[in-house]
């Protein structure tokens, strides 16, 4: 599982390439995946939590979360928020 990266053993797919072991062969160590930057979204005039998190891909929640946000009904303009 971990030498193709599969994460959960039950999802594979018709066609998916996986890497079979061979006994005895010395055995690839996978890469360690760069950790992502958290992009970051500076507030304009007329934004609101939903429409940046909509904009975004992400929940409401998990914006909210990731800001440390009290009140979500106060953002202000030029407040940079994190986007996770």
């Amino acid at each position: 599982l971990q030498l193709n990266r599969i994460t959960n053993q039950n999802l594979i797919f018709v066609g998916q390439v996986l890497t079979v072991p061979v006994p005895g062969a010395p055995q690839p160590q996978p890469q360690p995946q760069p950790q992502p930057q958290p992009q970051t979204y500076r507030v304009l005039p007329g934004d609101t939590l939903y429409r940046i998190a909509l904009r975004h891909g992400v929940s409401l929640s998990a914006l909210i979360q990731a800001n440390n946000i009290i009140n979500p009904n106060r953002i202000f303009v030029g407040q940079v928020l994190i986007i996770p």
